[in-house]
């Protein structure tokens, strides 16, 4: 008895820690390539979870240009969002433009109306990409970093333990919109200059896949000044499968 319950929590873990085997390269630099990796996700993965910082126009910069890339609505067929009452920076707009352009096919956005509490929006998303990932489909996540990340968001470990090894999360690594001053301020540039220092190509952005790489080791906390409560222990490679670094 004892071992068939040991077996079955092993399994379970296993099953929870699984993620999408998308074999990314180690780093793919400049727009039209960061995008293009992003997308081949899909071929591996049902669920791409971009991660934000909210408000932050770089965020913004990448799912616009996500969005607009001609093969999105060839691969995708749903966006779920956190807060139906934000634009995410004219991403609405972007789905609207393409809708436009590219009948019969079409991107449906799932937008929680009734963001009220960090459980209620987890659980939006979980039942929505649920569903949808149930019925064969593919969805782009954009949601606030915590609730996707893996191990510690609500959204991606439920999900990696109903569908395992199905969602893969990616964030950006920038400088916030506002300077940020303070002993904060000064451990979120040097874990920026971290994470440069991993990086060998000069040309940014950069796609860095966080997959046994050393990037992958660099302490999570101070890349969200302190504020994610994480231990001290809990790695960017924890989190994310890959991070987009645009510079300090």
């Amino acid at each position: 008895m004892k071992f068939a319950l040991a077996a079955a929590l092993a399994l379970l873990f296993a099953q929870s820690a699984a993620r999408p085997d998308a074999r990314l390269p180690t780093e793919t630099a400049g727009w039209d390539k960061v995008v293009t990796a992003l997308l081949s996700v899909f071929d591996r993965a049902d669920v791409l979870a971009l991660g934000e910082a909210h408000g932050r126009t770089v965020d913004a910069e990448l799912r616009l240009r996500l969005v607009r890339h001609p093969q999105f609505v060839n691969r995708v067929q749903w966006i779920v969002v956190e807060d139906a009452r934000s634009d995410y920076g004219g991403l609405l707009d972007a789905v609207n433009e393409v809708n436009l352009r590219s009948a019969p096919k079409k991107l449906q956005v799932i937008a929680n109306e009734s963001a009220r509490s960090a459980a209620n929006r987890n659980q939006f998303a979980i039942d929505a990409i649920h569903d949808r990932v149930s019925q064969g489909g593919k969805v782009l996540v954009v949601y606030g970093s915590g609730h996707v990340w893996h191990r510690e968001g609500g959204i991606t470990t439920a999900i990696d333990r109903l569908l395992p090894g199905r969602i893969f999360v990616a964030e950006v690594f920038a400088p916030m919109n506002t300077r940020v001053v303070g002993r904060e301020g000064q451990e979120f540039d040097a874990s920026l200059k971290a994470l440069e220092d991993t990086v060998t190509t000069r040309e940014r952005p950069v796609l860095i896949s966080l997959r046994g790489t050393r990037a992958a080791t660099l302490v999570a906390n101070p890349f969200y000044l302190g504020q994610a409560m994480l231990s001290p222990s809990t790695t960017i490679g924890d989190l994310d499968d890959a991070g987009v670094y645009v510079g300090r």
